[in-house]
């Protein structure tokens, strides 16, 4: 899926505590249902007023035409361990990120788009519903890169701990 890309579908729902983790079974059942049907990876929300908040059990990351890396604000998402690395590593390499979510109705004004979570590190999109992205970009590269340099990194020193 790293070099195809995942397919995403979008889902109009939101977490009213998006900082707390809570279990809502209902939601989820929905949403596995929607992937299942549509054949598709994972599920972006999107809010009462059209902004796309996160995954269903990711968040999302989108790439402008002029490398600009947009994300939606901390407050908007549950912003988990992978989430902050992959944020700490665009700081790093002095990529522009800025924490602004994404409307809709502006999916196709942005040229790549990729997930980060737990299971798929950093994940490149090959489309939302019927838009379509592009998987090889190199940014998306190299914060994947770094991110599982990072994961490998972590992974030695606590088997050296051991």
């Amino acid at each position: 899926m790293i070099s195809k890309g995942a397919c995403l579908i979008l889902f109009r729902a939101e977490r009213f505590y998006p900082a707390v983790k809570l279990l809502n079974n209902r939601l989820r059942m929905t949403v596995d249902s929607e992937l299942e049907r549509h054949k598709a990876y994972e599920a972006l929300l999107v809010d009462r007023d059209g902004y796309i908040t996160e995954g269903s059990r990711s968040n999302v990351f989108f790439l402008s035409e002029d490398g600009v890396i947009n994300t939606a604000p901390d407050n908007m998402v549950l912003s988990g361990i992978t989430r902050q690395k992959v944020i700490e590593i665009c700081t790093g390499e002095n990529l522009e990120l800025i924490f602004r979510a994404v409307r809709v109705n502006d999916l196709h004004r942005f040229r790549s788009v990729f997930i980060t979570g737990t299971s798929p590190m950093v994940l490149p999109v090959y489309s939302i519903d019927k838009q379509c992205y592009n998987v090889k970009n190199p940014v998306v590269e190299q914060i994947r890169m770094k991110y599982s340099a990072l994961v490998s990194h972590s992974i030695r020193e606590y088997k050296a701990s051991e």
